[in-house]
């Protein structure tokens, strides 16, 4: 048995991802004479931060007292194994 996570930034990357690991799997049965079973579960969705929810807590973090903030800084996107995803669920006026 072979577990994995497979992560992407476009949600458009999502069905080929699919067929690809079909492919893999397709390849693992004809090289190594045996059958396999792929157990493909579409799970977490492609985390958006949206722009202005994104502003807003960039503002609050910035206003933040204390001195655990040194900066607030705009990183690369990644594809990140977790599920903050769902985060984007919640409603920021």
């Amino acid at each position: 048995m072979l577990r994995g996570t497979v992560r992407y930034l476009d949600e458009d990357n999502e069905e080929p991802a699919y067929e690809a690991m079909k492919k893999i799997t397709r390849g693992i049965e004809t090289s190594s004479d045996v059958e396999c079973t792929l157990d493909y579960l579409y799970d977490y969705p492609v985390t958006y931060n949206h722009p202005r929810k994104t502003q807003h807590v960039e503002d609050t973090l910035k206003k933040s007292v204390g001195s655990y903030i040194d900066e607030v800084i705009h990183s690369k996107p990644f594809s990140g194994s977790e599920d903050f995803s769902y985060y984007n669920l919640f409603n920021f006026n």
